[in-house]
């Protein structure tokens, strides 16, 4: 992350300005999320262990997956996250950030609902006849340390198939921190500008 040396009130301004434009309130409360029910909690587990390319990518806690981790923790997610954005860069997280190294696709829509787009749903999903994409955002959201470690003992991390070669990936990454680069250089010019009452 750039540092951009403001001072303490230069940053209440910045906060203040973005908290306007985006319609939060503050503090933020987090939205209350259902409990996840047994065949939920099986269901999402499976899905993350039978063929989806999460947990290759993602920090696990397991110190030896983690020094070629890319990706953030998923305990991090109810900290740092809203639901419905998480639901919308599960669906297409290219259209968020271009250049991102994870992948779009991962899932079809399917009537109403958006189920794992798996050649076979895992058997625990089949019977199950909700949204696959929101089930997974709350299993993320209520996952705790003792979860995760259920989560890497019930599949292979290391043996999902990712949905793109090795070589896609990297270039992906390299998109991406190039794209993170010019984000920064337009947040500076703006914060600047905003700064100097020049934006209105």
């Amino acid at each position: 992350m750039p540092t951009f040396n403001f001072s303490p009130n230069e940053l209440q301004i910045l906060v203040r300005f973005f908290m306007a434009m985006s319609g939060q309130i503050d503090p933020y409360i987090k939205e209350p999320l259902p409990p996840l029910t047994d065949q939920e909690r099986m269901v999402a587990r499976q899905m993350f262990t039978s063929g989806t390319p999460c947990l290759k990518c993602h920090v696990t806690g397991d110190p030896t997956h983690d020094a070629k981790a890319i990706a953030p923790n998923f305990l991090l997610a109810s900290e740092r996250l809203k639901p419905d954005w998480t639901f919308r860069w599960l669906l297409d997280p290219s259209q968020i950030s271009p250049g991102t190294a994870m992948p779009s696709g991962l899932f079809r829509k399917e009537d109403d609902r958006w189920v794992a787009n798996l050649a076979t749903l895992p058997p625990a999903a089949t019977g199950y006849d909700h949204d696959h994409a929101r089930l997974l955002v709350r299993y993320m959201f209520l996952m705790d340390p003792a979860e995760q470690r259920q989560l890497l003992a019930t599949g292979p991390a290391a043996t999902a198939k990712p949905t793109a070669p090795a070589e896609h990936h990297a270039r992906a990454k390299k998109r991406l921190n190039h794209v993170r680069t010019r984000k920064r250089a337009a947040l500076g010019t703006y914060a600047a500008r905003l700064l100097r009452g020049s934006v209105f």
